[in-house]
């Protein structure tokens, strides 16, 4: 609690929702932000109803000891949606619920243990089953109901909180990485286009419009057009070498790029 340790029984998806809760119960009269981080479903794969894993002298399984992780999954996931539920039940008794922000979204794919439908690869991958995921933005009396298809990055939710709050920043030594998406969501305006990254130890993927180039080993470079194949799984780049070469530039500064940025260059 704040710096200091507490114990607190129960199992911690419905703990951080109770706290979610109260913190509405609290602050209700004024404005306020909440943050809710949920770790479900993250491994340790364990129901509500299972006793804590613990070890002692030895080394810990992260993944659980279920051996039906893919039902403790669900439950975990299930969980989870319910805690959000009580939060929304929090708003509505205080009739905040028309008049308050709320974004949820997940930071990446599900892994094996889930399901990303028809995209390809799981959570830690560059494909799309890793981190292409709904977001759900909801102000009743701001946001007209609707669906869009437009890119968006987590790292876009930093100047659009600000935005929404009113605040005006504009960091001198440190640009956002992330755009407003403020006036999309309320007055429909468009983005403007823009080309989006991600890299893990063995991957790297870059996204222009609907093209996309994913490089890997041993597979190489190979480049996918999400709007008419969204599973990844015709490679393109012998059709269209000189868009491959393009896209595999914009990859090759964006590496040097952030690698120049992590050694303080």
């Amino acid at each position: 609690h704040n710096d200091q340790k507490v114990d607190e029984d129960g199992y911690v998806t419905h703990l951080i929702t109770q706290h979610a809760v109260t913190f509405i119960e609290q602050n209700h009269a004024h404005p306020f932000c909440l943050y809710v981080p949920h770790e479900a479903p993250h491994y340790p794969y364990q129901g509500p109803n299972d006793s804590a894993d613990r070890t002692v002298g030895g080394k810990f399984p992260n993944h659980g000891s279920r051996s039906d992780k893919k039902e403790a999954y669900r439950e975990m996931v299930v969980e989870m949606d319910r805690g959000i539920g009580e939060i929304l039940a929090a708003l509505r008794r205080h009739g905040l619920d028309r008049n308050t922000f709320i974004f949820f979204c997940s930071d990446n794919g599900a892994t094996r243990l889930g399901s990303n439908g028809s995209l390809r690869g799981h959570k830690g991958s560059v494909w799309e089953g890793g981190h292409r995921v709904p977001a759900i933005a909801w102000w009743p009396d701001r946001i007209k109901a609707g669906v869009s298809s437009t890119p968006a990055m987590t790292m876009d939710l930093m100047p659009t909180l600000l935005t929404l709050a009113g605040i005006e920043a504009t960091p001198e030594d440190n640009a956002f990485d992330g755009i407003d998406l403020s006036a999309h969501w309320l007055t429909r305006q468009l983005l403007e286009p823009r080309t989006l990254f991600w890299g893990t130890d063995k991957a790297q993927a870059v996204r222009r419009g609907n093209w996309k180039l994913v490089k890997s080993q041993p597979a190489g470079s190979q480049l996918f057009r999400l709007d008419t194949d969204l599973a990844e799984s015709q490679d393109l780049s012998p059709q269209h070498p000189e868009r491959a070469a393009t896209l595999q530039r914009a990859l090759e500064n964006w590496s040097k790029e952030v690698n120049a940025a992590s050694l303080g260059r």
